[in-house]
């Protein structure tokens, strides 16, 4: 394994390990996968949108953890 000096166990991270990776049955009905905006999806990407999908605490985490993973120089991994 890779050490990450900052990593901590947290509520998030517990989610992982207290319950199955894999639900024993399919958990969504063929409803549940119909969408709720049936225009065409290539409209919506046209445009680009400059927002972040993920928390300011995860992204910095994320940061960290490539510091630590990734070489410095940018060269191969």
């Amino acid at each position: 394994g890779v050490d990450i000096p900052h990593a901590k166990e947290s509520p998030v991270s517990r989610v992982l390990t207290s319950r199955p990776l894999v639900e024993e049955a399919w958990p969504y009905s063929p409803a549940d996968l119909v969408p709720q905006d049936a225009s065409n999806d290539q409209l919506f990407y046209i445009i680009p949108k400059f927002v972040h999908h993920a928390a300011d605490q995860a992204r910095a985490s994320l940061t960290r953890y490539y510091d630590c993973v990734l070489p410095a120089s940018g060269g191969a991994v």
